[in-house]
């Protein structure tokens, strides 16, 4: 099964829609994929994404379907307070800056910067939807790996956002969330595909390629 996972156009975050740049991007996307045989597609409920999916889905004569799982993150403060206006970008960036000890494995959760941020509980809640999907179509998570009982060769696309995109590689890799955000970029309609081997039995997922903007050039 190969995911395809695609970030919405340029944004104006404003209005949570496309610049006239960004629908630009989303149709030069669309011509590049329109060959792609898609089995199945998806799209965050968001207007940036909705927007960027319009292009393809014509291409394609079908219609993603919208699920509320792979809408962006959100973060601030998770009591309630007043929202840090710093994004995890920003922080992961702060901590660089400062030379700090860079933390490992999943002590970012419990780091000053993010023991109190609700990004924390979205990466571990949209973690466990990544794996209900996955399971719902064949593969089941097993300690860092999947073990495949109905290994298939569908093409599914998502068209989704650069923190899900992140969240995904990260749990799906085993790489810690901050890491991946301190040294990985998600383009503007860029396109990450991950592959999960058509063979029964457990298996590693590979990433085929990241952050692809060849339809941009």
């Amino acid at each position: 099964m190969d995911l395809y996972l695609i970030r919405h156009g340029e944004p104006d975050y404003t209005t949570d829609s496309l610049t006239t740049f960004g629908h630009e991007q989303a149709n030069r996307l669309a011509a590049a994929l329109k060959s792609l045989k898609v089995d199945e597609a998806y799209k965050s409920p968001m207007g940036r994404a909705q927007q960027t999916a319009l292009y393809s889905e014509k291409k394609w004569k079908m219609n993603a379907l919208t699920v509320d799982w792979i809408r962006e993150l959100s973060w601030g403060d998770a009591q309630g307070n007043i929202a840090s206006p710093l994004s995890p970008w920003v922080k992961a960036a702060k901590i660089i800056r400062q030379e700090e000890v860079f933390p490992e494995g999943e002590n970012w959760k419990t780091h000053p910067l993010f023991k109190d941020d609700k990004v924390v509980d979205e990466v571990e809640k949209r973690s466990v939807a990544l794996d209900n999907f996955l399971e719902a179509h064949g593969y089941m998570r097993k300690g860092q790996y999947y073990f495949a009982h109905s290994p298939n060769k569908k093409q599914i696309v998502l068209f989704c956002h650069a923190g899900l995109i992140l969240t995904i590689l990260s749990h799906m890799m085993n790489i810690p969330f901050l890491q991946v955000i301190a040294h990985t970029q998600i383009d503007p309609t860029s396109v990450t595909k991950i592959h999960l081997p058509a063979i029964s039995g457990t298996n590693s997922p590979v990433l085929s390629y990241m952050n692809n903007t060849a339809h941009l050039k």
